[in-house]
């Protein structure tokens, strides 16, 4: 791929490992940029690929965006946020946007991104269209028949904590908790607690 490629983020462990994705001589990766720490200076005046992991804006104004795509009208800009929001996104591709990541992205995924976008292609990451589908065919989180108690232990499934921690948080005995955490499997359909987790985030738990 002869297009050139630049990232331009606010975490530096996130720019490592796209880094590590863009590593492959398939591609023309360039260099990164840190947000609010390095100016962002491409060394292209023509068409580029540019993966920006958003800063949370609570306004909604997306002021990073909208000034990359006035300053750099050829670019051709990938997004990387956690929101799953269908009015957040939509409003990022009304601005310009060619593609829209969730950070939690697999490697795979981003290669076909980047072979979208270069072809001029828009991608939107599967998770998020996983989501809206379910959305739509009325599989979403307020449909999971999960009990009150198995709610609040997905909660602390989706934060990590063991069963054991759980337990002490919901003054239950592990058994219980345990029992509610392969409940709440069932009822998924997954196989485990990282398909509980998957689903959830799916879902927009």
């Amino acid at each position: 791929m002869s297009t050139p490629i630049y990232l331009l983020g606010k975490s530096p462990l996130v720019l490592l490992g796209l880094e590590s994705v863009l590593s492959d001589t398939s591609f023309n990766f360039q260099r990164s940029f840190l947000l609010g720490k390095e100016e962002f200076c491409p060394n292209c005046s023509t068409d580029f690929l540019l993966f920006v992991q958003l800063k949370e804006e609570k306004d909604g104004r997306f002021t990073c965006l909208k000034n990359l795509v006035k300053n750099y009208p050829l670019a051709r800009l990938i997004v990387l946020h956690d929101a799953t929001d269908v009015k957040h996104i939509k409003a990022c591709f009304r601005i310009g946007i060619s593609a829209y990541l969730l950070s939690s992205i697999c490697a795979a995924d981003v290669r076909q991104a980047i072979q979208a976008v270069a072809s001029g292609q828009t991608y939107l990451d599967p998770v998020l269209s996983q989501y809206w589908a379910s959305q739509t065919m009325g599989l979403g989180s307020e449909n999971l028949a999960l009990t009150r108690r198995e709610k609040e232990v997905l909660d602390l499934i989706v934060e990590e904590y063991t069963t054991k921690e759980i337990a002490q948080q919901l003054y239950i005995s592990p058994c219980t908790a345990e029992t509610h955490r392969m409940n709440i499997i069932q009822k998924m359909g997954v196989r485990n607690t990282a398909g509980v987790v998957r689903e959830a985030v799916r879902m927009g738990w």
